[in-house]
């Protein structure tokens, strides 16, 4: 069975208040016509389907719209796991509905580890396949909280509970009564690997990353066919292994992310070696540019005569005010194809907080950064304020914005 693994799709997600849904609409059109050219017969696609619990009607329409296009495709089966900005619910709900037309769509984990199993079979209703489709797992159903419990027996019980349940679903298809060695088992999952590389990007995006847990490859049994993983946006083997991958997001959804390509993967359920990568054509040009003004001058210059769509972050790093620059920029960019999304002046800022140590201007500051200035501060401030609370704090953090990001509702 030929397949098509993606995932971090983040419909609705915004640069800088800027949409994305044309760059997202231009994706699942691509992806469209990658599945017939390929003859794609099961697609797999890894969670994060939404940026929010709450997507806006647009990013809901381009959803659903995808899904009725796939079903005239020469894709027999697709199976879709919930990630940590999807809801559950919501994306579970039509999940009766879509199995009429071969899509099976998980948004939570099963009671039982053979709820999460997945039966793909031909239209003579043999077995061709069993997936474990194992969504993004929260807090809540992997632990029992005990009072007075520290913070490494937390993160080791988070643990504990990862692999404990990849394990029972994995167990659960291998003791399936129509199971043989023939039957490929594919593992669908979204969560954070220890042997994965991690950007920066997803380290800022991913606030709490599974309670900053780490899963190990040995959560995963052998011989397994094929292990389909989300969360991360970089595509890349796990462990060196060719069976155990993330496809990655297939735009860049930063800056950052847009230093490297963005791709789809492509196999046979039989043949884990045989994987390849597809790269995914960008609608827009992005680029950061950082430098004194006649670097950054030059560069806006070189990107206008390209005469594409760009969209472009500016960082003034010059050792003048740069007070100018700003006017200057928008002036240069008139009647051209380059937009800018950002413009920040580093000589400004830092300038700022050494007049006033006390002062920062939070627009140029992330959620994070606000929270370690807090910290930094008292450190120096309380003496006795040690790195054991330190770490404590950091994680109260992490899970509070988690909780914030779950709940948070971005209808537009």
């Amino acid at each position: 069975m030929k397949f098509l693994h993606s995932s971090d799709w983040h419909l609705g997600i915004k640069l800088y208040g800027r949409t994305r849904y044309e760059e997202q609409e231009a994706f699942l059109s691509w992806l469209i016509d990658t599945v017939n050219t390929h003859e794609i017969e099961l697609l797999l696609v890894s969670g994060d389907i939404f940026d929010s619990s709450m997507p806006a009607n647009k990013a809901q329409e381009l959803y659903y719209g995808f899904l009725g296009r796939l079903a005239k495709t020469t894709c027999k089966h697709a199976v879709i796991i919930a990630g940590n900005h999807d809801s559950s619910s919501l994306l579970g709900a039509p999940a009766e509905l879509f199995k009429m037309m071969d899509i099976h769509v998980v948004g939570q984990i099963g009671e039982q580890p053979e709820d999460s199993l997945i039966y793909l079979r031909d239209k003579a209703g043999k077995l061709q396949a069993i997936v474990c489709a194992v969504p993004y797992l929260r807090e809540r159903e992997l632990r029992q909280v005990d009072a007075g419990e520290s913070l490494s027996d937390k993160e080791e019980k988070l643990q504990q509970g990862i692999k404990s349940r990849y394990q029972d679903v994995i167990e659960a298809a291998y003791n399936e009564k129509e199971y043989s060695p023939e039957i490929p088992i594919v593992v669908m999952g979204h969560l954070y690997m220890q042997e994965s590389y991690l950007n920066e990007s997803n380290a800022v995006r991913e606030l709490y990353l599974g309670s900053i847990i780490r899963s190990s490859v040995d959560i995963f049994a052998e011989r397994l066919s094929y292990v389909a993983l989300g969360h991360l946006h970089r595509c890349q083997k796990v462990g060196g292994k060719d069976q155990i991958r993330y496809s990655g997001s297939p735009i860049p959804l930063s800056f950052a992310e847009a230093e490297y390509p963005h791709k789809v993967l492509i196999g046979h359920l039989r043949e884990a070696s045989g994987v390849q990568d597809l790269e995914v054509p960008q609608s827009y040009i992005m680029k950061s540019i950082a430098g004194d003004e006649e670097q950054i001058v030059a560069v806006m210059k070189e990107l206008i005569e390209q005469d594409q769509i760009c969209l472009i972050e500016v960082e003034y790093r010059g050792t003048g005010s740069g007070s100018l620059l700003r006017d200057e920029v928008n002036e240069l960019l008139k009647g051209s194809r380059v937009e800018l999304l950002r413009f920040q002046n580093r000589q400004y800022v830092e300038t700022t907080l050494r007049m006033n140590e006390d002062y920062a201007d939070l627009a140029t500051l992330d959620p994070k950064q606000v929270f370690e200035k807090r910290l930094e501060k008292m450190a120096s401030d309380e003496p006795e304020f040690d790195e054991a609370e330190i770490k404590t704090l950091w994680a109260c953090y992490h899970q509070i914005l988690q909780e914030l990001q779950e709940s948070y509702s971005n209808a537009e």
